[in-house]
């Protein structure tokens, strides 16, 4: 493939997802992040994909502030995750679907749990997760099944052992 096809190509694919959405890869790119996705079908192969990371951290609250600024916190660690690299599930994110349709509390925990049986990894967001029952079944089940769980006292700290786990150490 010549240039001037890799030139059309590349315009092609901003035109395709968005130039926010290219920014976003090519600041990963500069980072030394390796952007792979799964090997499908319907794609072309890749030799690895990128990783699956189900974050967890405390959901409820004894109040309505506490249960946003839980929200706040999970959906935060969540966009720090994918800028590191990794594909993400939020278990937060059902609050949206819970005001669409009804969702009860244990469909909500049991579709969370098979998120987490699928991830290669969990990140716990530490404020508030040694005292959810939640999140500690979801790391007990985590540990069970051999998924690396990355709990730190720090969100940066759990991330960048996260990293290096999954990408070997920064240069």
């Amino acid at each position: 493939m010549g240039v001037v096809d890799r030139i059309a190509g590349a315009f092609i694919t901003v035109k395709k997802v968005g130039w926010r959405a290219m920014q976003a890869v090519w600041r990963l790119m500069d980072l030394g992040i390796p952007l792979t996705t799964p090997s499908t079908p319907c794609g072309a192969a890749h030799q690895t994909r990128m990783p699956c990371v189900y974050v967890a951290g405390a959901y409820s609250a004894d109040h309505v502030d506490g249960v946003f600024a839980n929200i706040r916190r999970g959906l935060d660690a969540g966009a720090v995750v994918l800028r590191s690299g990794f594909s993400v599930y939020l278990p937060w994110l059902d609050s949206l679907l819970a005001m669409r349709t009804e969702y009860p509390a244990e469909l909500a925990k049991a579709c969370s749990m098979a998120w987490l049986e699928r991830s290669d990894a969990v990140l716990v967001v530490p404020e508030g997760a040694e005292r959810s029952q939640g999140t500690q079944a979801e790391i007990s089940c985590a540990t069970r099944l051999g998924i690396p769980v990355f709990y730190e006292p720090t969100l940066e700290e759990s991330v960048e052992k996260m990293r290096e786990y999954f990408f070997g150490p920064l240069s």
